[in-house]
């Protein structure tokens, strides 16, 4: 089945993450199909950028509940997502970008989803010493199965859809403002739904601004069995500069998001 989309982005200014500058796209007007294209592309080939705030639920201690034992966080992400079209190489595929002061990306597609997070354990024996003199990171596993769920078609056929399974590994659960190590500011997930298995790459940004590009993958590829630690590692391995402690292009334009599939062998061993 096909599922379509369409949104419009206007390129009139640029803005800076640490040191890389960020373009917006030009203006177009784009259509999105969830089926291969007349050229034989296949719609995998989109890498879609979903942008939005994310905030933490405060419901309260329910009577009797035990605060101090409470260890689960309930998050809420909701924004706007927008395709890359015909973007097998994900290196092209640039930030979404928001006119003058609005909320969300410019798009006609819209998400609201959340769960639960909770602190990962990291031992400092774990760390090595510039890791633990630089870093304000404190990571939590995260799944967003919940609320609405995400917009997929257009006019009359735009529809609500969810995913069944969508893991996050939230570097830190709100923005942090650490330039020391911008590593800090990164998010990776993976997950499926109907459409089949994907994994993403994103960083937090002031505001609690939550940027993630999900790149669809065939279900051999050996990217669908990765861990988030694999993810993580494959993502950091192509962006990150160790001298500089920058992030110096946006996680998900590296090499592990590019739409190629990848044969058995070529996951990079985690540390």
């Amino acid at each position: 089945f096909k599922a379509m989309s369409v949104f419009s982005s206007t390129c009139t200014t640029s803005y800076r993450y640490g040191s890389f500058q960020i373009i917006a796209p030009s203006t177009t007007t784009t259509t999105s199909t969830m089926g291969n294209d007349e050229t034989g592309g296949s719609w995998r080939d989109t890498l879609y950028v979903w942008d939005g705030i994310m905030v933490e639920v405060r419901d309260g201690v329910k009577e009797g509940e035990d605060a101090s034992k409470k260890t689960d966080i309930a998050l809420n992400w909701k924004g706007a997502w927008v395709p890359c079209e015909n973007c097998p190489d994900a290196k092209k595929a640039e930030a979404p970008k928001r006119v003058g002061g609005a909320i969300d990306v410019e798009s006609a597609n819209h998400f609201e989803v959340g769960g639960s997070a909770k602190a990962i354990d990291v031992k400092k024996d774990e760390k090595s010493t510039e890791e633990v003199n630089s870093s304000t990171s404190v990571p939590h596993e995260a799944s967003f199965i919940d609320g609405d769920g995400w917009d997929m078609g257009d006019g009359d056929d735009k529809k609500k859809y969810k995913d069944k399974v969508h893991e996050l590994l939230l570097s830190n659960i709100k923005w942090m403002g650490n330039v020391k190590d911008q590593r800090d500011n990164l998010v990776f997930s993976k997950g499926t739904n109907e459409f089949g298995p994907f994994i993403s790459a994103g960083w937090m940004r002031p505001g609690c601004r939550l940027t993630l590009a999900r790149r669809y993958l065939e279900e051999s590829d050996a990217r669908v069995k990765w861990t988030l630690d694999d993810l993580k590692t494959n993502v950091v391995s192509g962006i990150f500069d160790k001298d500089s402690g920058d992030v110096n292009i946006p996680p998900w334009q590296c090499d592990a998001l590019h739409s190629d599939v990848q044969q058995p062998g070529k996951r990079k061993k985690v540390d």
